[in-house]
């Protein structure tokens, strides 16, 4: 049973044809329209829109070959098929006009002895029909859709001629419609070597029946002149006994993607460059502590290659305890999420030589901010440790020498500001420790009277460049004692050479000088 009640439109003016028709096509699932005159017919057809018509022979005010081409004419005439029942037996002259007028069958003789045949046949063309609106229906839709994605669809001939195209595809090429393509080759829109390694490929593919998936190649926009690049795939067409007959294609473009990816290679290889003439040590590890990637300082520190080093660990090339630490480092880092900066660790080199190095390491994050690695960065400052140790060493050293003199030894910035002395200086001043005395200025132990003498020289010196030498001058300690003082002062230099302070030194000529009062009170 049918269930979209199919129209079937009777026309004849015989009551039985009408009544046998509705009993048996009713019965089956149909729904019917009459017409007992071609006018009538005309008129029914246009309100109706049957799916198909029965159309009686003889007709009243016409013969059915004529009915049949006006329903022809009429809007939609060409969409329900006609079966042309003569009930005055098969005639051969007017099977011929039937068919001219457009009917699909014929079918002669009385009517009841042909029925079942007729009924049947109406049937079969309506199903047929039916089937013929479902695939044309069908082929509309696809036809929408692959004229509307953006890919090249094609289809071609064993002569690598277009049989058909989408929208995209003649876009693609220049041409103004899909239809400009059809017989065509790639021959007639470009130029001759392009169109000629085309044509060899799917020669080929035509021959060995293999497609061609996922093959880059270049291709002409017509439209802009520039190189353009597709990603191809091309599929052996087969006819219904399996031999091919032709290809399916269908091409992306990829320009934009592959001029990024070569934006990425031009990156990829200057970071390559940069890092491989880097003196620090690059490098980057997964989660296990394995390295994904090493430049060369770091590959060669530890005498092998940045290609060989990969999926290695630290206990592969260092030392057992260096390693230890090393991966304490890593495992800290990647479980915390905290990077390590400047830490001050030890190596060796490829002579196996103990280094020292300064080692940044930062966590490696995928996506979802999980850790799954790690990049490292550390730099090489033995030579720097080695300065810097033998400079502290030479500090202490000076340090201990200035504070074990019982001379009074301070620098001074320009504005009287103490910025170091020593031990005896400190004590003069009546402090217990030095620090204490660091950005202290005269003033702050002195009288006024005295401070201020004493800094007219500290500016008299820094002022005129020239060096105070073995000025004797009376001071008061911080107990009150007064003392004698032989007083140095030199103008303290920057590496431009501008005077930025004074040093100074004190010898306490006390005893000296009372020497020399009772001596001269005895003379």
């Amino acid at each position: 049973m049918l269930t979209d009640r199919s129209l079937v439109l009777i026309v004849s003016p015989d009551a039985g044809f009408s009544a046998t028709a509705s009993r048996t096509l009713e019965g089956a699932g149909y729904a019917l329209a009459h017409a007992g005159t071609g006018a009538q017919a005309l008129e029914a057809f246009q309100r109706h829109k049957p799916h198909l018509v029965a159309l009686d022979a003889a007709l009243p005010d016409m013969d059915g070959a004529e009915c049949c081409a006006k329903l022809r004419a009429l809007p939609g005439g060409n969409d329900a098929p006609v079966v042309m029942v003569d009930r005055n037996g098969p005639e051969q002259g007017r099977l011929g006009r039937a068919l001219e007028a457009g009917a699909v069958d014929y079918v002669g003789g009385p009517f009841e002895a042909q029925w079942a045949l007729l009924s049947r046949r109406i049937q079969y063309l309506i199903r047929a029909q039916h089937m013929a609106e479902a695939l044309e229906q069908e082929r509309n839709q696809w036809r929408t859709l692959i004229d509307n994605v953006p890919d090249y669809i094609y289809v071609k001939n064993a002569q690598s001629r277009f049989v058909t195209a989408n929208a995209a595809t003649a876009l693609g090429m220049g041409a103004s419609s899909p239809a400009d393509l059809l017989g065509k080759t790639d021959a007639d829109f470009y130029p001759p070597d392009l169109a000629a390694s085309y044509l060899a490929d799917e020669q080929a593919l035509l021959k060995s029946g293999q497609p061609v998936i996922n093959r880059e190649e270049p291709a002409l926009d017509r439209a802009g002149g520039k190189t353009r690049w597709l990603l191809t795939n091309k599929i052996p067409l087969k006819n219904g006994q399996g031999k091919i007959i032709g290809l399916v294609g269908i091409g992306r473009d990829v320009t934009d993607r592959r001029l990024v990816e070569q934006s990425l290679e031009r990156e990829r290889a200057l970071l390559r460059t940069l890092i491989d003439n880097v003196p620090d040590y690059i490098f980057a590890k997964d989660r296990a502590g394995r390295f994904m990637i090493s430049n060369v300082a770091h590959a060669l520190a530890v005498k092998t290659t940045a290609e060989s080093l990969v999926c290695k660990t630290a206990f592969d090339v260092f030392p057992k305890h260096m390693a230890a630490r090393f991966h304490a480092d890593d495992e800290a880092i990647m479980s915390s999420g905290e990077p390590l900066v400047n830490a001050d660790r030890r190596t060796v080199n490829a002579s196996g030589a103990e280094r020292r190095v300064l080692t940044t390491k930062v966590p490696m994050k995928d996506e979802k901010g999980e850790v799954v690695g790690l990049v490292g960065i550390s730099r090489d400052v033995t030579e720097q440790k080695v300065a810097e140790e033998a400079l502290a060493q030479e500090r202490a050293l000076l340090h201990l020498i200035i504070d074990s003199l019982p001379d009074n030894i301070f620098v001074k910035d320009t504005e009287g500001r103490i910025i170091a002395h020593n031990a005896a200086h400190a004590k003069l001043w009546g402090l217990d420790d030095v620090s204490e005395g660091i950005g202290k200025s005269d003033f702050d132990f002195f009288s006024d009277e005295l401070a201020s003498t004493y800094t007219a020289d500290d500016r008299a010196v820094m002022e005129s460049g020239t060096a105070l030498i073995n000025h004797e001058e009376k001071t008061v300690d911080a107990y009150g004692n007064e003392k004698w003082l032989l007083t140095t002062k030199v103008p303290m230099r920057n590496a431009e050479g501008a005077v930025v302070g004074i040093i100074g030194i004190n010898r306490d000529i006390t005893d000296l000088k009372r020497a020399e009062e009772v001596l001269n009170h005895k003379s």
